[in-house]
């Protein structure tokens, strides 16, 4: 409902005056009022809330990311010709801003043939790294480095058991290590591929009649293929 009121003053006009002017007034006033109600109402659309300014607000306010999965592994060490295979937990954690920490811990096995027989060298280990990430929609890009450490075990499996001795060895196994990665999301799965190098400074060798014959230890080169979920 609305009311409107206007006030007519009709002091020092004529006996016919004020009827004429009483219509002039409502005339005026009719018109006026029809005219506004013909007026558009005015709206304020409010700006959609979408899945990208929602992460913008969740990253400045500093909570972290999470991505969590599994991963197969492929290391190399060039001085000993040894390739081992396994695979690997890993969690990424975004801390703050584009800096964050990977951790990771797994199992490879993997053997040498020798002129005195084969060597199997089975790793225990886990890993460590402070990475800075990159954002590019589905994709992210990776990159940091670390520290990679566990246990080793060389097993001797000699041609001639009469002539050559077989034996086990076990020690620590580690050095530092920088790791590269790229990952492509899905919703909240996503596949990653990474590469690694690093030097192992504790070192495990095999020797027979005195010379090292194969080691696991100095420089590696590693390809990981995983996938996980993240949020």
């Amino acid at each position: 409902n609305k009311t409107l009121l206007r006030a007519l003053k009709t002091k020092d006009l004529t006996a016919a005056a004020p009827e004429r002017f009483a219509a002039l007034a409502l005339v005026e006033l009719v018109e006026a009022s029809w005219s506004e109600l013909l007026l558009p109402t005015p709206t304020v659309s409010a700006a959609p809330v979408t899945e990208t300014s929602t992460r913008a607000v969740v990253e400045q306010l500093g909570r972290p990311r999470v991505r969590l999965g599994a991963h197969g592994s492929a290391r190399y060490f060039p001085g000993a010709t040894l390739l081992l295979g396994g695979g690997a937990l890993m969690a990424h954690v975004r801390l703050i801003g584009p800096l964050g920490v990977r951790l990771e811990a797994g199992a490879e096995t993997g053997s040498v043939r020798t002129s005195v027989g084969r060597i199997s060298a089975d790793v225990l280990g886990a890993a460590g790294f402070v990475m800075a990430h990159l954002d590019l929609g589905r994709f992210l890009l990776g990159g940091g480095a670390g520290f990679r450490g566990g246990a080793a075990r060389l097993i001797g499996t000699p041609d001639d058991a009469a002539a050559v001795q077989g034996r086990t060895l076990s020690a620590a196994l580690g050095g530092p290590s920088a790791l590269g990665e790229v990952a492509a999301g899905i919703g909240p799965v996503d596949v990653s591929f990474a590469l690694e190098a690093g030097w192992a400074i504790w070192r495990l060798d095999a020797r027979a009649d005195g010379a090292s014959v194969s080691s696991v230890g100095g420089l590696w080169v590693s390809a990981l293929l995983g996938a996980g979920v993240r949020w």
